[in-house]
């Protein structure tokens, strides 16, 4: 029979409950019965037995063990009868088999070069799933990118507008329709020669003052301020009056 000693999750080989029952014609649940009222010690226990999981034919999760080779014979060495023995010593010879494989040469590189292709594999799978997340990763900064240079290059920006530089944007046909538009609305009003804000407007970053430097006719020097927007300023109008005109 093939695969009566299979390489075990800790790497060493082993047989399990399973096969025994299949080989040994008994019922799985009664191997696992025995497996567990062995009287050997706690030590002995744990250095050769081990419980795994396997999924029955009605797609149940089951009990099993994996055992070594001392836990294979110390559970058969209650079964009897010819069988019983020939199947005993077909383990047996497997298990010596392997070890001897284990001395060969041959055997180590071969398996050398199993656990290296092993490894590669996994290396590719793992480059993969991380390849996959810098690409959802360049894609997120694709979308943010744009944004981002905005709030650095515009909103950020000390650069401002006149309302005449803003009228001709939003497609007035003057400077004075537009702000004759901006107070029916109720966001400017003006106060002392300049343009402002109403209060419900005024305090977010849309507008600012500039001081400009002239001089009279006879040389005397002077400045005047006027209101300008801000450049978060003009994207709130560009919003404004694009969400009106829609």
């Amino acid at each position: 029979m093939n695969n009566l000693v299979i390489q075990g999750g800790n790497g060493l080989d082993v047989t399990t409950s399973l096969i025994v029952s299949q080989v040994f014609n008994k019922e799985h649940a009664k191997v696992v019965r025995d497996i567990e009222s062995l009287s050997c010690s706690p030590d002995f226990n744990a250095a050769n037995f081990g419980v795994i999981e396997y999924t029955d034919t009605r797609g149940r999760t089951q009990k099993a063990y994996e055992m070594t080779k001392d836990g294979f014979s110390f559970l058969v060495m209650g079964y009897t009868g010819a069988k019983a023995g020939q199947f005993k010593e077909m383990f047996i010879a497997e298990f010596n088999k392997r070890e001897a494989m284990l001395k060969s040469d041959d055997y180590i590189i071969a398996r050398s070069q199993e656990i290296l292709h092993n490894r590669l594999q996994l290396a590719e799978q793992q480059l993969q799933i991380a390849q996959g997340t810098i690409d959802k990763q360049q894609e997120t900064i694709k979308v943010l990118t744009p944004k981002a240079v905005y709030t650095d290059e515009v909103l950020q920006s000390t650069s401002t507008y006149t309302f005449t530089q803003c009228a001709k944007e939003l497609n007035f046909r003057s400077a004075t329709a537009f702000l004759s538009e901006l107070k029916r609305r109720g966001i400017i009003f003006k106060q002392s020669g300049q343009y402002q804000l109403t209060s419900k407007f005024a305090g977010n970053g849309y507008t600012t003052s500039r001081t400009t430097r002239y001089y009279h006719a006879d040389g005397r020097p002077d400045t005047s301020t006027s209101t300008v927007v801000t450049e978060k300023g003009r994207m709130w109008l560009h919003k404004l009056f694009c969400r009106t005109n829609a």
